[in-house]
């Protein structure tokens, strides 16, 4: 699911899109966002969740201005 996510995003010549494995040291731990961006020059942060219950799939996904303190969009799909 990531890999699709990030492969969509670097479709968008204007972005810039860290690669998963630069941001892997980060899953499971609480993180500030913050130093996150310092640490890879990057001003926006997205986040998400897959759950799945029973036959159905619930995703989850924010994203987030690291400077700012504020979520751009975000909402379950």
């Amino acid at each position: 699911m990531t890999e699709n996510v990030l492969t969509a995003l670097t479709r968008f010549p204007h972005l810039f899109v860290i690669l998963r494995n630069s941001t892997l040291s980060y899953k499971g731990r609480p993180i500030d966002l913050a130093e996150v961006g310092r640490t890879l020059g990057v001003r926006y942060a997205l986040e998400g969740s897959v759950e799945k219950t029973g036959d159905q799939i619930r995703i989850a996904a924010q994203l987030s201005d690291i400077y700012g303190g504020t979520q751009v969009l975000g909402r379950p799909v």
